[in-house]
């Protein structure tokens, strides 16, 4: 934000509620003279001003100071929170599928820890049968 953009902001501001540098300033409780060099920057303005016309005109400080640049500012500061929302909602389903997977690798050691019981069970038998067998021969 540069001086010469709060100044313009400030004009802009007088000019859309429709008064002449004359009405601001007696709005303001102010002279003319005082009033134009604030617009043209001469004078600084100050925050008692600054709020005066911003409540005339509905606004905040920020955007009579600022302007557009304001809205800016506040669209960019919505999209960074909207984008902190995405980002904790997409860790959560990352932590999520992560603790299914996690379960689910914990139920698939079990299953294999009880297939491997069982195939060595089988071969426990099979070796058992098999010097049955060879006895009967």
């Amino acid at each position: 934000m540069d001086e010469k953009s709060v100044k313009r902001n400030i004009r802009r501001t007088r000019e859309a509620l429709g008064l002449s540098q004359r009405q601001m300033a007696e709005q303001l409780g102010i002279s003319r003279t005082a009033y134009r060099n604030f617009e043209t920057g001469e004078t600084r303005i100050y925050s008692e001003h600054i709020t005066q016309m911003a409540g005339m005109a509905g606004k905040t400080d920020e955007e009579v100071l600022l302007g557009d640049e304001a809205r800016a500012a506040a669209s960019e500061l919505r999209e960074s929170v909207d984008w902190e929302a995405r980002m904790r909602a997409l860790t959560a389903e990352y932590e999520r599928r992560l603790e299914d997977l996690r379960r689910e690798i914990k139920h698939l050691k079990a299953l294999l820890e009880s297939k491997e019981q069982s195939i060595r069970l089988q071969e426990q038998l099979l070796g058992m049968y098999a010097r049955k067998s060879q006895e009967n021969d």
